[in-house]
């Protein structure tokens, strides 16, 4: 029997919304009234994610995030809501990036599946969400995205909460949420 990830405690828990956006979104006008809700720490990053999949674990991807800040690798249960997964970060203290280190090593595991996805993003931190505006791209497919992550809650209940006040505040509320991870949007069928 394979291993899984159903008795995670909740500082693994990733609780995040996403919505799609066209090419129309004002990104500045967004970025305005971020900032007019208190004092975010503001980030505009380049990141490369590099994600890894297998056959006989479709349950599971694998992601390696490396940009001028931080290198990670990151495994994040995958199928089902996409609001509620686990997601465990494992920081690497490399600055020269380690993906061929990564991809051998997930070769212990079996021949993995890589895909590259690059994305320009706007990080907004506030003490209780994260919110992400980003533009991503893969080969000759793009989709620019804002997230809203709930940072430092226990429940999707409490989740929700923090999530539904920075959707409303930011005219989300009452938007069809994009149910399909970034992943699936940009490669399609695994």
């Amino acid at each position: 029997m394979q291993p899984t990830l159903d008795t995670v405690t909740s500082e693994f828990k990733e609780f995040e919304v996403k919505y799609l956006l066209d090419d129309r979104f004002d990104a500045e006008s967004f970025f305005s009234t971020l900032r007019a809700l208190g004092t975010p720490i503001e980030k505009h990053l380049d990141v490369t994610d590099t994600y890894f999949t297998f056959a006989d674990r479709p349950d599971f991807i694998y992601r390696h995030r490396h940009d001028e800040e931080i290198q990670q690798l990151t495994v994040k249960t995958y199928g089902g809501d996409t609001r509620n997964r686990v997601e465990v970060n494992l920081a690497l203290k490399n600055p020269a990036s380690q993906k061929e280190a990564i991809y051998t090593f997930l070769r212990s595991f079996g021949e993995p599946r890589e895909f590259g996805i690059f994305k320009r993003v706007d990080i907004f931190d506030f003490p209780d969400c994260e919110i992400v505006h980003y533009l991503a791209r893969s080969g000759d497919k793009t989709a620019r995205c804002v997230e809203f992550e709930a940072v430092g809650v226990n429940t999707w209940e409490e989740a929700r909460a923090v999530i539904e006040h920075y959707a409303a505040a930011t005219g989300f509320q009452g938007r069809e949420r994009c149910e399909i991870a970034l992943f699936d949007l940009l490669h399609g069928d695994r």
